[in-house]
Formats: C-alpha cells, sequence, structure tokens
C-alpha cells in the first residue's frame, strides 16, 4: 500500500456520509474447475509434492465479474497446502494459541521476526492469518502479453533476503494453506500473491472464497485447527484471513467505501456457513477505522469482538495513521477474546495483532452451530 493513495482516499472518504444499498450476496460452492466449464489451475490446490488436495471454493454470485475474475485468475498459479510434520499431537490449549493477523507486504515484513516474538520455539501454539503473502517459482504460470496484472511489490524486509510463505512454512516445518489473488507484477521471476494461513496446528476443513471483483481479484481463506477448551472439549475452532479492496470500480464510488462493502457482504456470506467458534482476521482497508460500513457489519455477524482501542494499524507520518486491520470474533457463550497491537513491525507496513481467547472452566459451551 502506497501512502499517497492512502491520504488521498482517506480524504475522500471521510469527506462523504455512509449510506449503504447494497443488497446482500449469496455465495454458492463450485468444484474445482471454471465457471464455464475450462479447467483454472488458479481454481484448484496442490501439496508441496505436486499432488492435488482437496479444497472448497467459494464463490460469490456476482456473474457480471465473471469474465474479469477468470482473466486475473489465468495469471496466477494454484493454491498450496503444506501439512506441519506434527499432525498426531493432542490438541494444545486454548488459551496457549495466539491468533495473529499480518499484511506482510509482500515479503517486507520478517515472518520468523514475529514467529520468534510470539514464543514458537519455546513451543507456544500460533496461528498466523497472512495478507499479501507470495509464492515464486516454476507453479506461477508464464503471463501473457495482454494479461492484466498489477505492478510489483518487493520490499526488502530488515533480515535481507525476501522470503515466500512456502520456503517460510517448510523450513519452519509449519502447515500453510496459500491462495493466490493476482500476480505480483509483470518482471521475473514470476510471482503471485495472495492470503494465507500460517499455523503450527494441523490445519482443516480448508476453503478459498473468492470475494467479487472491484479493483483487483481477492480471495480469502479459511481452515480450522483443533483446541482443548477448559472443560476438556476438543473443538475446531475455524479462522478466516481476508483481504478486501483499496479502491472500488468506478461505478461505485472509487475512492469510496462501496466496493469494500460488497465484499465484506460476500465474505460474511460465505463466513456464516463456517461452524462456530470462529476468528476472522484481515486488512480491511477501513479508512474510516471502526466506522466504516464494512468493520460495522462484521461487528454484528462476530458479536463476540471485544471493543476497538484506537489501534494505528497502518502508520504514515509519526504516531498519525489508520486503523486498517481488524480481528472479529464469534465465540460461544463462556469464551472470551482480547486484542492487542505488536509494536514491532519488522518491515512491514503494517503493525500485526494478536489475539488470545479463553474458555471458564464448568462453563457449558456449545461448539458446532452455524
Amino acid at each position: 500500500m502506497h501512502r499517497s493513495a492512502v491520504v488521498a482516499a482517506a480524504l475522500l472518504a471521510g469527506a462523504c456520509s455512509a449510506a449503504l444499498h447494497t443488497d446482500r450476496v449469496k455465495s454458492s460452492t463450485l468444484a474445482l474447475s471454471a465457471v464455464e466449464g475450462r479447467a483454472l489451475t488458479c481454481r484448484t490446490a496442490t501439496t508441496a509434492d505436486g499432488s492435488n488436495d482437496a479444497v472448497q471454493w467459494i464463490q460469490a454470485d456476482a456473474a457480471g465479474d465473471r469474465d474479469r475474475l477468470d482473466e486475473w485468475c489465468r495469471t496466477v498459479g494454484p493454491a498450496v497446502v503444506v501439512e506441519s510434520p506434527v499432525l498426531d499431537a493432542p490438541p494444545p490449549r486454548l488459551e496457549d494459541v495466539a491468533v495473529v493477523s499480518w499484511n506482510v507486504e509482500v515479503g517486507g515484513g520478517d515472518l520468523d521476526a514475529l514467529l520468534d516474538h510470539v514464543g514458537i520455539e519455546r513451543g507456544r501454539p500460533i496461528v498466523i492469518l497472512v495478507q499479501e503473502a507470495y509464492r515464486g517459482g516454476a507453479l506461477v504460470p508464464p503471463l501473457a502479453k495482454i494479461a492484466s496484472a498489477p505492478g510489483r511489490i518487493a520490499p526488502s524486509p530488515p533480515a535481507g533476503a525476501r522470503r515466500s510463505i512456502i520456503e517460510t512454512a517448510e523450513r519452519r516445518g509449519l502447515s500453510v494453506f496459500y491462495v493466490p489473488s493476482m500476480r505480483n507484477g509483470r518482471d521475473d521471476p514470476p510471482e503471485d500473491r495472495g492470503n494465507a494461513i500460517l499455523s503450527s496446528l494441523p490445519l482443516s476443513d480448508l476453503t478459498a472464497i473468492e470475494l467479487p471483483f472491484e479493483h483487483q481479484r481477492r480471495v480469502a481463506v479459511a481452515a480450522s485447527v483443533r483446541v482443548r477448551d477448559a472443560n476438556g472439549h476438543e473443538p475446531a475452532l475455524h479462522v478466516v484471513s481476508a483481504h478486501l479492496d483499496v479502491q472500488a470500480s468506478w461505478r461505485r464510488g472509487r475512492f469510496l467505501w462501496f466496493g469494500r462493502v460488497r465484499q465484506a457482504r460476500a465474505l460474511l456470506s460465505a463466513a456464516a456457513e463456517l461452524p462456530d467458534p470462529k476468528i476472522l482476521g484481515g486488512d480491511f482497508n477501513s479508512w474510516l477505522g471502526d466506522v466504516e460500513p464494512a468493520v460495522r457489519e462484521a461487528r454484528i455477524n462476530f458479536p463476540q469482538t471485544p471493543p476497538a482501542d484506537a489501534h494505528v494499524t497502518f502508520p504514515v507520518i509519526g504516531a498519525f495513521g489508520f486503523h486498517l486491520d481488524h480481528l472479529f470474533f464469534r465465540l460461544p457463550e463462556g469464551w472470551n477474546a482480547s486484542v492487542s497491537r505488536i509494536d514491532d513491525r519488522w518491515g512491514s507496513d503494517h503493525h500485526p495483532l494478536m489475539a488470545s481467547v479463553s474458555t471458564a472452566r464448568g462453563e457449558l459451551v456449545e461448539t458446532g452451530a452455524r
């Protein structure tokens, strides 16, 4: 995210009053194929050894966007699933699990530094909802001369070399589910970028949620991890990583929030199909912070979200900046969530947000509801 675009968008957005007229978007589950019967590699998933993996794909009912979504889809490779070598360990205590949401600025943020900060080497289980992850290599297809592609983002992290989300997962022995949204520039070596879930715990219920097209193609990712609550129950905790557009299409006010509302409603509709408990995190590009309409609707759908402090997650000049990143919670009775901002950015233009969730012993916790 470039700061000049940020300031322009924020000033225009802040000058207008909110008015929501977008209809709720329904979602439908698709097989791993294109809408018109043409197999598109970007809507399949592969493992590190090249075999296919099962992923549920959900696309918003946005027929007018289909050609643009397919066009951008053809420029990226398949989703990738890497399984942690630790598959048979007992589920960790819920209160021990750190859930982090972080926009890593396409390799500019040092994920190794975050992992060490949270304490993964001391055995703390972690789930990271990653936005602007990137992947390079042979899985990214050649780019046609006439194909659309956004500019490359490739900042240098403090540690030196950029590391892809796949390389980080394999080197640290972590699970990852990565789904590219778009090409990362036209340059060589070829890269794509998108959302991911990186975890020290095994990932199940893998789901990709392709949002309506506004300015760029956006695909959210969802998965579940098994945890143990205070009563000894072992529910599946569903997590979602999402990134909404910084701009809308011209017909929806370009620098205003109407495009993000449309994407958020499709996202929330798809997330509603996931069983509780669940956590939604990501970069909502909410220039108005908690009063942004997309954020307000997410809070309604995730009613256990704690009151938000005025976190500046995207600093611009000194202490001045914007609250673009959020964590939302839909939890059973007796579960409690807390969220804090990590002060270090480790090379990214965004601060990470970290959450913890706990349950009180003796509460009757009912999980698996929708």
